[in-house]
C-alpha cells in the first residue's frame, strides 16, 4: 500500500479480502523500536494511521514498510451432522 493513500476503511476491507472478517484490534509495529512490547501502537482510525505513515517517512533509514498486526477472534470450525452427506450425490 502506498502510504500516501493508506486509509482505515481501505486497510479493514484489505484484511477482510484475507480472511480477517472480525478482529479485535489493530496495531502497528514501530520498526525503530528494539523489542515488540515498546513497538506496537493501536490503529483505531485515520489519526492513527496518519500518524503512523508520518512516523515511517520520519524514519525511512530503518524501514520503508510498515507492520500491522491483527489480534483476532480464533473461528471454531463447526462439524457437519453425520446425516449430511459431505460428497454431493
Amino acid at each position: 500500500m502506498d502510504v500516501d493513500f493508506v486509509n482505515y476503511g481501505d486497510l479493514v476491507k484489505l484484511l477482510e479480502s484475507i480472511g480477517y472478517l472480525r478482529f479485535k484490534s489493530l496495531k502497528w509495529y514501530d520498526l525503530a523500536e528494539d523489542h515488540l512490547g515498546m513497538g506496537l501502537h493501536p490503529l483505531k482510525g485515520d489519526a492513527d494511521i496518519n500518524h503512523m505513515c508520518d512516523h515511517l517517512l520520519r524514519n525511512l533509514e530503518f524501514s520503508s514498510e510498515f507492520h500491522i498486526y491483527v489480534e483476532h477472534e480464533v473461528d471454531v470450525p463447526v462439524p457437519a451432522d453425520e446425516d449430511e452427506a459431505l460428497i454431493p450425490e
